[in-house]
């Protein structure tokens, strides 16, 4: 599926972010994940796309994939902070039985444990972006048989 400027405009999209994607893309664009992902940072919303571009059949797929999506990224955000917490906590303990040395150690620990924790929640966005991405273009391509 192919997706230009003049479809955006009537389907109602903001001027703004059309402007913005008609630059990058003068004749339009295939429905990948890479375009998908740039036009995001353009200031695409998929979500709105999917709605006023996809019938009632890619709308559904399109929905069904992105809140499996969400599930596996709220997942992994869960799990990250459940193993922040549990380290700091074994750190908090350490340190209760090092004072008053193991001050700096907790709060370097912490740090470090608190760097993990964004990393992997990093990690984890990133691979949603790219599963909602996903779902936008399955959902397109549903939308073409």
């Amino acid at each position: 599926m192919i997706v230009t400027a003049k479809d955006l405009r009537t389907a109602g999209a903001c001027e703004r972010v059309v402007a913005r994607l008609e630059r990058e893309w003068p004749n339009g664009a295939e429905i990948t994940v890479a375009v998908c992902l740039r036009a995001q940072s353009l200031g695409a919303d998929l979500n709105w796309a999917a709605y006023k571009l996809f019938g009632p059949k890619a709308q559904h797929s399109y929905q069904t994939a992105v809140a499996a999506a969400v599930g596996r990224r709220n997942a992994a955000f869960d799990a990250a902070e459940r193993e922040y917490r549990q380290d700091a906590a074994v750190a908090r303990e350490n340190y209760e039985r090092s004072r008053p040395d193991g001050l700096y150690i907790l709060q370097d620990t912490i740090g470090t444990l608190g760097a993990r924790m964004r990393f992997a929640k990093d990690d984890a966005g990133l691979d949603f972006r790219i599963e909602w991405a996903s779902a936008f273009v399955n959902a397109s391509q549903c939308e073409e048989e």
